[in-house]
């Protein structure tokens, strides 16, 4: 058991070790809390980065919807006035039709 849980927890085998049955339930309990605690704290760093990912995500997402509906609105408004111009053509052409030229 003693070598499961040092194995495990990747402590080694130092000059150092517990011999009794209470000093092993001991070192056996301190190394799980150590690995659980650097466990947590890196869960809780992970999760940080990610929130921050997504955040930078949603913020570029805006910023990307923001200029798109920019450009359609560019799009449109040129649309409208190349149609305006294609009407002055059409009406030209068709005053230009009505009136022969001798």
């Amino acid at each position: 058991m003693w070598w499961s849980f040092e194995t495990a927890t990747t402590v080694g085998y130092g000059d150092f070790y517990p011999v009794t049955l209470w000093g092993r339930v001991v070192a056996a309990l301190l190394m799980f809390s150590a690995i659980t605690a650097f466990g947590v704290i890196t869960a809780a760093l992970a999760t940080w980065f990610v929130g921050q990912a997504e955040q930078d995500v949603a913020r570029l997402g805006k910023a990307v919807g923001n200029h798109a509906r920019e450009d359609v609105e560019a799009f449109r408004s040129e649309l409208h006035t190349l149609h305006a111009r294609f009407d002055q053509v059409e009406t030209l052409l068709r005053d230009r039709g009505s009136h022969p030229s001798a």
